[in-house]
């Protein structure tokens, strides 16, 4: 597993002053709000509240705060991370779209760079009156969450919820996998007496200290669901490859596919 790049151990001097400005940084300069809406993630450890904001002037004055706050390269590990967690989220110019975490004083941008950035998240939701809110039961939802949760050490459970139930699979459904690597190649099978309707939608789940987790997407991936169904009749059976490109590099550890309630497990070795 590799460790957040540094920018500190490759950049020159030159080049790091320029990045981070002194008393500001680049990080907002492709911020986009005329394009997409604005929206802040807290996660206290056991849920994720989302805020949006639509006002173009008030998103930029958010932004440009956050434009003059120093963002100077750092060094941190899981152990580093305490709750509440922060999530920032905006569209960008560049089409990839502004993607952060925070937590106790460091952020993580989409790449997996963290800086030393003294921002008041709390502040800004006491001030700005975001105009709705969503409440999710765990931090898959806040962007950037796989490098609070990982880092060379492997996954750390104690910032992770367990999965609050167990995945049930449709009477005589089953499924066989075959893990390459790069891709699972499944083939589904119905043994029961009714047709068994399904969609393109899957997850990949970790255990860890007895218990399964949900494992976060990678950041800098780009993925996404076709909406699009399949039908196995009774005895029939379905062949259909997910690709891992969406999760990117994982550590060792035993891990579960699970889709729409059917599950195999597979494990990755070093």
């Amino acid at each position: 597993m590799r460790k957040f790049p540094k920018l500190a151990a490759v950049l020159s001097a030159a080049l790091l002053l320029t990045a981070c400005g002194g008393g500001s940084n680049t990080l907002f300069d492709t911020a986009s709000p005329e394009t997409s809406l604005m929206a802040f993630y807290v996660y206290d450890g056991a849920e994720v509240t989302c805020y949006w904001l639509s006002d173009d002037a008030l998103e930029w004055e958010i932004i440009n705060k956050m434009k003059n706050t120093s963002a100077v390269p750092a060094e941190v590990t899981t152990d580093d991370v305490e709750f509440p967690a922060y999530g920032f989220e905006l569209g960008s110019t560049d089409g990839w779209g502004l993607n952060m975490a925070w937590s106790n004083g460091y952020l993580y941008n989409r790449d997996g760079e963290v800086y030393d950035f003294d921002f008041d998240f709390e502040k800004i939701l006491e001030k700005y009156d975001f105009e709705e809110k969503w409440t999710r039961s765990d931090g898959l939802w806040i962007p950037c969450v796989r490098y609070l949760v990982q880092d060379e050490n492997g996954w750390n459970a104690e910032l992770m919820n367990p999965l609050i139930e167990e995945p049930v699979p449709p009477e005589g459904i089953s499924v066989e996998i075959d893990y390459t690597g790069d891709t699972i190649e499944a083939v589904f099978r119905n043994d029961g007496t009714e047709d068994w309707n399904f969609g393109t939608y899957w997850s990949l789940q970790v255990k860890l200290d007895g218990q399964w987790y949900e494992v976060p997407a990678s950041p800098v991936s780009n993925w996404g669901f076709p909406d699009i169904g399949y039908v196995i009749a009774p005895g029939g059976t379905w062949d259909e490859t997910y690709h891992m490109d969406m999760y990117g590099d994982l550590p060792a550890g035993q891990y579960r596919f699970c889709a729409f309630g059917v599950t195999a497990e597979f494990e990755i070795t070093e």
